[in-house]
């Protein structure tokens, strides 16, 4: 998938231009070509002014205050004896809550329950919470680094 940033002049054009193209790049879908009769998958470019309402939750993943949010909200799920924690969790927060986390991590939704407890006790967020939910999301999208 490729994303193309709007024209911007200097070094500090470039750096945005650039954001801008990584950020659509994340929205870009594969779309599905069939020449000859053959399915195949063929890679989707999106440009930046073309993103629509999503390119509203891209800019924030991109903010300094989504990732320090991220760094402070998430800390109890660092390290790695609780990867397994954030990955449900991202995974949960990515199939909106719902019992397809299950099968996404091809695990028994009994352990995925057993999973998103300790999550809630770690993080001390209620996650029927839509707000919560969307604040963790968005804090699971973050860059990790600058």
């Amino acid at each position: 998938m490729a994303g193309i940033g709007r024209p911007r002049q200097g070094p500090g054009g470039l750096a945005d231009t650039l954001t801008e193209a990584r950020n659509a790049a994340r929205f870009a879908t594969p779309r599905d070509v069939r020449p000859s009769g053959r399915p195949a998958v063929r890679p989707s470019v999106e440009h930046s002014d073309e993103l629509g309402v999503g390119g509203l939750p891209a800019a924030w993943q991109q903010s300094d205050i989504t990732r320090a949010f991220a760094e402070t909200a998430l800390a109890p799920l660092g390290g790695p004896e609780h990867a397994h924690l954030l990955t449900t969790l991202r995974v949960f927060l990515e199939h909106g809550g719902s019992a397809a986390t299950a099968r996404a991590l091809g695990l028994h939704r009994n352990t995925v329950a057993a999973r998103l407890r300790q999550v809630r006790e770690r993080l001390g967020v209620p996650l029927d919470d839509p707000s919560n939910r969307l604040a963790l999301q968005m804090a699971c999208r973050a860059p990790t680094s600058p």
